[in-house]
């Protein structure tokens, strides 16, 4: 809150009065909790202000939030052989789902989902990762940096599974299910249209920006995790078996579908795809033997026991 008695709305940004309920031009129920530090309204399962970064376990517990205790929380690493960052996402429980009402029906119903803690890489596997791993580039768009694309579900497993067997880290890498997904993008599953915020251009390459191809990872701002390019560049394949229903099948806990559809889920949007196909929420399938230059991936990372 400032001087005038105005603060902004954390979905749309536009600015609210005190006392309001909800924001008249997104419709969001705004938060009644502000952080101490700045005064700006904060989500009661927030850990920290994105604000301003002040620390806000004294306005909710980990426990009552569904996330791990602070205490439980570990540090990512980076993997010896790639160089591939990953970060610690805390477990928890959130609201799987379109909450906004704009996504397809496959999106629905808003439920909720427990997540086991998990590490997940900081960007897509690029293409110098990917040539570490596996002889040759399937890629259209090619340069080092650039995210691998023109990757089947079928060589993204595969990858994963050497990568896990010449490491030497300690770790197992896999691809995410799609509730880790949806999770991390989410930033730690708030209520976020794109993976970060609610300006898409700021947080990913998507058909407006992107100049007709796929662009370096890490070149735009990411979420409150540290994860980026979550939003756009390249469709991300997921774990899980593609069902229009899958919300109405889930598990309440680590979710993951599997020998129940021909096609796989994939993740994200892409370089050359409007910013609603960049929404968290949204869901896509392709046969994992298909694949396009829009096609990628993203690691999580598991320890090995």
């Amino acid at each position: 809150m400032n001087g005038t008695g105005k603060s902004i709305c954390p979905q749309c940004g536009r600015p609210v009065e005190k006392g309001w309920k909800f924001c008249p031009v997104c419709e969001r129920k705004l938060p009644e909790d502000v952080c101490p530090a700045c005064g700006k309204p904060v989500e009661p399962e927030w850990k920290l202000c994105p604000f301003c970064g002040q620390k806000l376990q004294s306005l909710v517990s980990g426990q009552e939030a569904g996330q791990e205790p602070e205490d439980s929380r570990e540090e990512g690493f980076e993997e010896p052989l790639t160089g591939m960052r990953f970060i610690y996402v805390p477990g928890g429980t959130f609201e799987m789902g379109d909450m906004e009402g704009e996504g397809a029906p496959d999106e629905q119903p808003v439920h909720l989902v427990r997540l086991d803690g998990f590490y997940m890489a900081a960007c897509p596997v690029t293409q110098r990762q990917w040539q570490v791993v596996i002889e040759g580039n399937p890629s259209r768009f090619k340069g080092e940096d650039l995210p691998v694309e023109q990757v089947t579900w079928d060589a993204a497993r595969r990858f994963a599974e050497l990568l896990s067997r010449m490491s030497g880290s300690g770790f197992r890498f896999d691809l995410p299910s799609e509730a880790q997904w949806e999770y991390a993008a989410r930033s730690g599953g708030q209520r976020q249209r794109w993976a970060g915020g609610a300006e898409v251009e700021q947080l990913g390459w998507i058909a407006e920006n992107s100049e007709g191809r796929t662009r370096p990872v890490g070149r735009k701002q990411p979420n409150l995790l540290g994860l980026c390019d979550m939003s756009g560049n390249v469709w991300e394949w997921c774990r899980d078996d593609y069902l229009a229903d899958a919300y109405r099948r889930h598990a309440a806990d680590n979710p993951v579908v599997s020998g129940a559809g021909s096609e796989k889920v994939l993740r994200g949007g892409a370089w050359h795809l409007d910013a609603w196909s960049a929404r968290c929420a949204r869901r896509f399938s392709l046969d994992p033997k298909l694949t396009g230059p829009g096609v990628g991936l993203r690691l999580i990372a598991v320890k090995d026991r």
